[in-house]
């Protein structure tokens, strides 16, 4: 037995479903936007990803020099939680990697307006604020760097260039002792002097 599908219901309207309604009241909607709802639900759902282990994958990428694939890593866990900072901050680092340093810094401050506690966020874009010209922020994160991770080597000794340039020799003294102090293998970085 052959059988054929109906383009439409009686005087040539969509075929209905009825839903049920709270109560004893019911809706009737076209069965084919119910299809549609319900492919596009089961869709979703199955869209969903193991972010974890897709942000192993764009790490493991990164590693192997495979920006492309490292960025589609990131940015579909971006697409599933937008506010991961695991996957805002290595697009920092991609962007940044390709020089586009402005979508590195808006990448970085996402990530820190998601957590302002996350210091590679904080000294990356405290790095790129140096970078662009602008020490008083710079100075400012590397402080927080400082405050969050009292050991962080580099941001001492950054701290205490950016001092060093503003003429407060004294302060950026303290940076650079408390910097080769953490770690000594920075006295090369330290300028004559210093």
């Amino acid at each position: 037995m052959r059988r054929s599908i109906q383009r439409g219901g009686a005087a040539g309207r969509l075929p209905l479903l009825v839903v049920p309604g709270e109560g004893t009241a019911s809706r009737a909607i076209p069965r084919a936007f119910a299809v549609a709802l319900v492919l596009t639900l089961g869709l979703a759902a199955c869209s969903s990803i193991d972010v974890d282990a897709t942000i192993d994958q764009g790490l493991d990428a990164m590693e192997r020099g495979d920006i492309e694939a490292a960025e589609t890593a990131f940015l579909d866990v971006l697409d599933e939680e937008p506010e991961n900072i695991y996957a805002l901050f290595n697009m920092g680092l991609i962007e940044s990697e390709r020089g586009r340093v402005d979508l590195a810094e808006g990448y970085y401050r996402s990530a820190v307006e998601q957590d302002p506690s996350y210091v590679p966020a904080l000294y990356n874009l405290a790095l790129l604020r140096a970078e662009k010209g602008d020490p008083t922020e710079a100075s400012d994160l590397y402080r927080k760097v400082i405050f969050l991770e009292p050991t962080h080597a580099e941001a001492h000794l950054n701290l205490g260039l950016l001092l060093l340039e503003d003429g407060q020799t004294d302060a950026a003294a303290t940076q650079f002792e408390e910097a080769l102090a953490l770690d000594p293998s920075l006295a090369s970085r330290l300028p004559d002097g210093g």
